[in-house]
Parts: structure tokens; C-alpha cells; sequence
């Protein structure tokens, strides 16, 4: 039997939100969390349900790290040890072909970046940054 569990309303939209937020950011940028958030995934969660549990997770570290004094250490939260992170399992936007065709787009006349990323299914970000090697813009 599956149930279907609605969102509480009796809780700050805003703290939601943020949490939320902070989440998915942990989850890019900390390798314990990516680990957790992928295995989330694969256990079924949903996207929303996985970052929601993430979340959670990530509030009890801060409880545990503002009650002990202790500074956050991400191999302890996750339970490995710091010489053994797991990878950031991020892939390049574009492999080789695609940047190889991206530059063949934008050689024929009346050709944009812009009408090149959405050939590809990228923004016109990716295109500069990838295929034309243009640094990130701040």
C-alpha cells in the first residue's frame, strides 16, 4: 500500500525554501552529501523528497556541531575518511562530439551562440564557456 504524504503548511515557506536551497547546495558541493543524495535517488526518492531528507540531515549536523562546539567536518557527518571523499560525480555539460559539433554550428553563416546551445540543450553559458573557451562570468 503506498500513501501519499502532502507538505505541511503549518511551517515558514521561507525556512522551507531556504532549507531546500541549502540542500541542493550541499549536495554539489560536499562529497558525503552527494553520496547520500544519490542513494537517496536510487532508493526512489523523489528529487524534492531526497533534498528534503538531506536537508534534515543537514540541520541535525549543525544542531550536533552548535551543542558540542565542534567545527563541521564533512568525513565525520558522512563517515569517511577525508583521504577516501568520494567523488563529486559531475560530468562535463558536453563531451567532445558535442563540442566538435557546436563549432561546426557556429562556422555556418548567420549562426548565434544562442542558436547553437538550444541545437545542443544547453544555455548559451555552456556554449561560451565550453566550445569557446570564454572564462566564467562573475
Amino acid at each position: 500500500t503506498t500513501a501519499r504524504v502532502s507538505l505541511r503548511r503549518a511551517s515558514s515557506a521561507l525556512l522551507r525554501s531556504t532549507l531546500h536551497l541549502a540542500a541542493f547546495s550541499w549536495a554539489m558541493h560536499s562529497p558525503g552529501a552527494s553520496v547520500y543524495y544519490r542513494k537517496r535517488r536510487e532508493a526512489g526518492d523523489a528529487h524534492a523528497t531526497a533534498l528534503r531528507k538531506l536537508g534534515r540531515r543537514l540541520i541535525l549536523c549543525l544542531y550536533h556541531c552548535m551543542t558540542t562546539q565542534t567545527p563541521y567536518d564533512d568525513a565525520a557527518a558522512f563517515g569517511y575518511t577525508p583521504g577516501e571523499a568520494p567523488a563529486l560525480g559531475r560530468k562535463p555539460p558536453l563531451g567532445d562530439a558535442e563540442i566538435a559539433h557546436a563549432r561546426e554550428l557556429l562556422l555556418l553563416p548567420g549562426s548565434t551562440i544562442a542558436g547553437a546551445g538550444r541545437a545542443l540543450g544547453v544555455s548559451a553559458q555552456t556554449i561560451r564557456r565550453y566550445v569557446l573557451g570564454e572564462p566564467r562570468s562573475r
